[in-house]
């Protein structure tokens, strides 16, 4: 279930009364579903009103429905501590359009990141993205921000990914792209099914 965004959306989970209304018709539309997610876009800084919001929507949700609260990797992850038990799981967003969010040494330093400031390990669930960065020119400047799925390139049988970061100059538009090789998809998998964290899931970038 997607909620459309709004001007001035963070005053709205500001609001005491406001936040109750949305998470006990939240509960209504969750019925037929196994529960629901909070993904709020760009909660830099104090996420204050965000720990509220999922409090009043464990609230509203009976007990054998999940909250979940998506969190960005830079800095937007710091979810208060003290609501950290209303929450059943974290998805942490680790993919592009940048490139250095396709690199393992990255998605290790973020995870990292997670642990230490405090997020318990059976609550944490990382990711990566199947499908392309925005285009980077043979000088490594970002030329758009636009993403571009497999669809559109990587299509040479000659081409092997590196394990670190699949890295091709693509035909398309003669840009370069990173995405996840198939060998970095493996490692990120093991890497959660090593340090025993809850999950993993994946964003087809370009392609929903």
């Amino acid at each position: 279930i997607s909620v459309a965004s709004h001007t001035n959306w963070q005053n709205t989970i500001a609001n005491a009364n406001k936040r109750k209304i949305f998470a006990e018709d939240l509960a209504k539309l969750a019925e037929g579903y196994d529960g629901v997610e909070l993904d709020l876009e760009w909660m830099d800084g104090t996420q204050t009103n965000l720990g509220l919001l999922t409090e009043e929507i464990r609230k509203a949700l009976p007990a054998d429905k999940t909250v979940m609260v998506s969190c960005h990797a830079y800095g937007a992850y710091r979810f208060p501590h003290k609501h950290m038990d209303k929450a059943d799981g974290f998805t942490f967003q680790q993919y592009g359009p940048q490139k250095t969010w396709f690199s393992f040494a990255n998605f290790e330093s973020s995870y990292n990141n997670f642990v230490n400031y405090g997020f318990s390990k059976d609550k944490i669930y990382l990711s990566y993205a199947t499908t392309t960065s925005g285009p980077y020119n043979e000088s490594e400047q970002q030329t758009g921000a636009a993403i571009t799925g497999w669809r559109n390139l990587i299509s040479e049988d000659s081409y092997t990914p590196s394990t670190e970061m699949g890295f091709r100059r693509g035909a398309y538009n003669g840009n370069y792209y990173y995405y996840q090789s198939p060998e970095q998809v493996y490692r990120r998998a093991k890497f959660v099914v090593d340090n025993g964290l809850k999950g993993i899931f994946y964003w087809d970038m370009g392609n929903d």
